[in-house]
């Protein structure tokens, strides 16, 4: 495998992860939308519930909205290329915890 078509499945990640966020925010305000059509014919202290609730699913499904994969990749190898030791530290520590995990005494 080279470089290149390591890149080109990077990307075709990327961009999956993208579509599936819009598609799971898209699939939020639905159901939001459905269920304060539902409650919007009660009145009280269950419609102020729902309504508060609405309020916070909308705002979860604008920031997977907004949510770019590729900028946060982007930022990751930007803070990779500046700090390269902790980075490193940070994999061998990671590996070492992974193994130490996965060991069958």
């Amino acid at each position: 495998m080279n470089k290149q078509t390591t890149s080109n499945m990077g990307r075709d990640a990327a961009d999956f992860v993208n579509d599936a966020g819009a598609s799971a925010a898209d699939a939020i305000e639905n159901v939001t939308d459905r269920a304060s059509q539902a409650v919007s014919s009660v009145s009280g202290g269950v419609a102020n519930v729902a309504s508060k609730a609405k309020a916070q699913f909308d705002s979860a499904a604008d920031y997977v909205r907004e949510f770019d994969f590729n900028a946060m990749i982007e930022d990751a190898k930007q803070y990779a290329k500046a700090n390269p030791v902790p980075v490193l530290l940070g994999a061998l520590a990671i590996g070492f915890l992974a193994g130490r995990s996965m060991r069958h005494d």
